[in-house]
């Protein structure tokens, strides 16, 4: 995702661009998964992005980082009561109705595809520098006169 050119919607939140730089899409009942790469400055860690296949105006992305995907499911595979209170929440956000038969869908999504959130490699080097916009300042070390080292920030 990047958040490099930060536009806001007209109720202030920001917009990000999902979808353009992804490793793997999937399209599965009423949703669209992307399991892509969250940029924050220099961190970078894989992500599951969804969001519906149908557009309106309340219909956002809901996005699963992998530091946090372990409170989805318990060991065993089940989902857990987080699981459960954080796709409710997400309903909203992805134009659906607040009723328990989207929550399990929801959840029946995530669970699917966190083994390809898991199975996710580390963003490709050439697609990280393209998607971390212009360098704020370029450092060169020399001496005696001999490039030493040269940094981009």
């Amino acid at each position: 995702m990047n958040r490099n050119a930060l536009i806001l919607s007209p109720t202030g939140r920001p917009v990000y661009k999902i979808g353009d730089v992804f490793h793997r899409q999937f399209s599965r009942g009423d949703y669209n998964v992307s399991i892509e790469w969250y940029m924050d400055g220099r961190e970078c860690e894989p992500c599951m992005a969804i969001w519906s296949k149908t557009p309106g105006r309340a219909a956002g992305c809901f996005a699963i980082c992998l530091s946090s995907i372990a409170k989805y499911a318990d060991p065993s595979g089940a989902p857990t009561r987080e699981a459960f209170i954080e796709c409710m929440r997400a309903l909203p956000t992805l134009g659906r109705a607040l009723i328990d038969i989207e929550v399990f869908k929801l959840i029946d999504l995530v669970l699917r595809h966190t083994p390809d959130l898991i199975n996710c490699p580390p963003m490709p080097p050439a697609a990280r520098i393209a998607e971390s916009g212009e360098p704020l300042l370029e450092v060169t070390t020399q001496i005696n006169g001999k490039k030493h080292s040269e940094v981009q920030l």
